[in-house]
C-alpha cells in the first residue's frame, strides 16, 4: 500500500484536484451536479442520434436489460480537469437470447 506523504509532491496536487470532483457512484449523487447531468445528456443524445436505440414499450413476456451509468473525470497532464465523462453501460453478457 502506497501513503500519501510517499507520493511525489506533484501527485499530491491531482489528488487534491480529483477529490474535489467526486465521481458518482450513482445517477442520484450525479443528479446534483450540473456538469454531470450535462454529459449524460449528451451521451444520451449520441445514443439516439446514431440509433443505437429507440424508446418502445416492452412485452410483457420480455425482461429489460440491465445497465448502469460510469462517471469519470478525465485530467489534463498539467493536473487540471479535461473534461468530466459519462457512459451508459449495458450489461449485455447476462442476454438470453430471444427472451431479451
Amino acid at each position: 500500500m502506497v501513503h500519501y506523504d510517499e507520493l511525489p509532491i506533484k501527485d499530491h496536487v491531482l489528488i487534491s484536484l480529483l477529490s474535489q470532483y467526486q465521481e458518482p457512484r450513482s445517477c442520484e449523487e450525479a443528479a446534483n451536479h450540473s456538469a454531470w447531468i450535462e454529459v449524460m445528456n449528451k451521451e444520451t443524445d449520441a445514443l439516439t442520434i446514431n440509433y443505437t436505440w429507440k424508446f418502445g414499450d416492452l412485452p410483457v413476456e420480455n425482461k429489460a436489460i440491465t445497465r448502469k451509468w460510469v462517471h469519470k473525470v478525465k485530467p489534463k497532464l498539467d493536473e487540471s480537469i479535461d473534461r468530466f465523462k459519462a457512459r451508459l453501460v449495458i450489461k449485455g453478457f447476462a442476454r438470453q437470447y430471444g427472451t431479451d
